[in-house]
């Protein structure tokens, strides 16, 4: 076996589960991802994903297993592969449903707020409205439009500016000071993007990384979600 302790909220994970996959692959070794609920991840894998062939995923390390790799990161030499991510079909449905209220003609955009400002700032990685602003101006023409956000007030803002073109009230959630959604209105938040004819995202966010890596698989079309 190969025993990897997955790290980060749930994008950091994902990139995890499916670069050590590729190497546990080439070592012939079943993998064993540790995936514990946090702050940062409020949920588990299979809580929300098929089961993936290799990969045995475990809340805690209750057996004392010895841990080979802790980390939050793919392997410089083994990108991450997504093609055997597969959705529950529950969510499934639930992202064809928005997608179809959005007349499966929209824009989105995710901009980090809540827990990101600081340490954007603090790298030179930060954008303000601004930057969101000029990117729907530039698209939105005859579309919806889908914001993506880990707060609030943010997307109160935006909707208020475009409330012609936004379908949807914020979730009714606040999670915790770091998260104001679920894990699984993220992960519908990342498709219905991800979906979209149009995208940006949040300068160094993983969350935002993710959604560019499967917009660029060319796997994720309109036509094949709906086929």
């Amino acid at each position: 076996m190969l025993v990897v302790y997955a790290l980060g909220g749930l994008c950091n994970k994902l990139r995890v589960v499916f670069s050590y996959n590729q190497y546990a692959k080439i070592l012939n070794k079943k993998l064993v991802i540790i995936w514990s609920k946090s702050e940062q991840c409020t949920g588990l894998f299979l809580d929300y994903f098929e089961p993936v062939e290799n990969v045995l995923f475990l809340e805690s390390n209750k057996d004392k297993l010895k841990i080979d790799y802790t980390s939050h990161d793919e392997l410089s030499d083994y990108p991450s592969n997504y093609s055997e991510l597969k959705l529950l079909p529950s969510i499934l449905e639930k992202i064809k449903e928005k997608i179809n209220i959005l007349e499966r003609n929209y824009i989105s955009f995710h901009i980090r707020r809540t827990d990101h400002v600081d340490y954007a700032k603090n790298i030179g990685k930060y954008v303000d409205d601004n930057f969101f602003i000029d990117f729907i101006e530039k698209n939105l023409q005859d579309k919806n439009l889908f914001i993506a956000t880990d707060n609030k007030d943010t997307y109160d803002l935006f909707k208020s500016k475009y409330k012609k073109n936004v379908k949807f009230d914020y979730y009714n959630t606040i999670i915790n000071k770091t998260r104001h959604t679920t894990l699984e209105e993220s992960i519908i938040d990342i498709y219905v993007c991800v979906y979209s004819s149009k995208f940006t995202g949040t300068t160094y966010s993983s969350f935002s990384m993710f959604i560019d890596v499967l917009r660029n698989s060319n796997q994720y079309t309109i036509e094949n979600l709906f086929k």
